[in-house]
């Protein structure tokens, strides 16, 4: 906005705008690249906890049954392993649904706030001063926010 009006002050605002627009072309090219290079890590990192839960899960309660009819002492670090195995196994669905509620509370825990998201454009959300808004929507922003 400051930008605007210096520009219009000395006479160039079709040059202060066409910057402003080629540095957000800029931004939105570098954005994209970003995301991206960043989609084939996150797919390998989604297939390794696959493969390594469908170890622990399956493959490793296996062999722990093998392991103990031999009565051998296992060393500390395989009895580790096997244990977390045969809880993995025995409680297979307590943990999925702890992994989905784990996963769930991540993916809302960094969503903005429901007037960041949009409700101050809706009917009903007026401006009450320079640091928020407050709603009287059905969105549920109730609250005071900086979202306006």
């Amino acid at each position: 906005m400051e930008t605007v009006k210096a520009s219009e002050k000395t006479g160039d605002l079709a040059e202060a705008m066409a910057r402003y627009i080629a540095y957000h072309q800029q931004v939105d090219a570098i954005r994209r690249k970003v995301l991206s290079a960043s989609v084939y890590p996150v797919v390998l990192l989604g297939a390794g906890v696959l493969v390594a839960l469908f170890l622990l899960g399956y493959v490793v309660p296996r062999f722990s049954a093998v392991y103990d009819d031999l009565g051998k002492q296992m060393p500390w670090g395989t009895g580790l392993l096997m244990g977390w195995g045969r809880f993995l196994h025995e409680h297979a669905v307590a943990a999925g649904l702890a992994a989905l509620g784990a996963a769930r509370d991540s993916s809302t825990s960094s969503r903005s706030p429901p007037c960041a998201r949009g409700c101050c454009a809706a009917p009903g959300v007026f401006r009450s001063s320079a640091r928020g808004c407050a709603s009287t929507s059905s969105r549920g922003c109730t609250a005071r926010s900086a979202c306006c």
